[in-house]
């Protein structure tokens, strides 16, 4: 398996998911890959973010996990900290997160989601 992370700070420059995921793709045919998450950022942004996503993930024959980090990077983050790296921090990113987890299907028969 390979594990692509996607820990995005605000205030810095966010990768193209679907650039990430395909690069990954032809680097490793045919592995298992699981995808973590964990976004922090203005919620224009961040929804914009998880939605282009989504799509990535869509298109992706290799995806078989998906986990969203709900606390973000520090060990130790105040309740502030925390909301602001949750998928639930705005009505904006939930409903995108929400998009995600719903478009994905349960494992076709190769074992990969879709």
């Amino acid at each position: 398996m390979v594990l692509q992370d996607f820990i995005l700070y605000p205030g810095t420059k966010w990768g193209n998911p679907d650039i990430v995921l395909r690069r990954l793709v032809d680097r490793y045919p045919g592995k298992p890959l699981f995808v973590e998450v964990s976004v922090a950022g203005p919620p224009t942004e961040k929804a914009a973010w998880l939605a282009e996503l989504g799509h990535a993930l869509a298109n992706c024959g290799q995806l078989y996990a998906l986990v969203y980090h709900e606390g973000g990077p520090a060990l130790k983050p105040t309740p502030a900290q925390a909301k602001s790296w949750s998928e639930a921090s705005d009505p904006m990113s939930l409903a995108a997160w929400k998009r995600i987890v719903t478009t994905l299907r349960t494992a076709g028969s190769d074992g990969n989601l879709r």
